[in-house]
């Protein structure tokens, strides 16, 4: 659903500098099966059972070239995407931005979340980048040798 979505309104809006692609992405290749889609509610469809399926791909396995910014927003899974992106990211340094354990704010997490959050922020600042939290669940993440 929300492929096609998105797929008609690049269309209603004369979108033609974007190939839209139907995958979902992580840290291996392999089928996979999504959740339901909850009505009213569908960006939030994590990886599950039940919904549709689809294949699983890293990022490096594209071979983007002039990559400038990854919106990561892949309910609680951004540190298997973030492992499938090490090439793109070592090579093309682009800006992240990333919600990082969607749904819980650090400081109402439990130590759990709190350790995963601090986890994920650990390893980008290990990839050269800075990174700092501007709204409750989303953090940016700017390469240091761009500052």
């Amino acid at each position: 659903k929300l492929y096609r979505e998105l797929y008609h309104n690049m269309k209603l809006n004369g979108v033609s500098n974007v190939i839209p692609m139907r995958f979902a992405v992580g840290d291996t290749h392999q089928l996979i099966e999504m959740d339901p889609i909850v009505e009213g509610n569908e960006g939030s469809t994590g990886v599950g059972k039940g919904g549709d399926s689809v294949e699983l791909r890293t990022i490096d396995s594209f071979a983007f070239q002039n990559v400038s910014l990854i919106k990561i927003d892949v309910e609680r899974l951004e540190r298997e995407v973030l492992a499938g992106a090490t090439k793109t990211i070592a090579i093309q340094k682009p800006v992240l931005l990333i919600e990082i354990q969607g749904g819980y704010t650090y400081e109402e997490a439990s130590k759990d979340v709190k350790d995963k959050i601090d986890l994920t922020v650990r390893e980008i600042l290990a990839m050269g980048y800075t990174v700092d939290r501007f709204r409750p669940y989303d953090f940016l993440a700017i390469p240091k040798e761009t500052l």
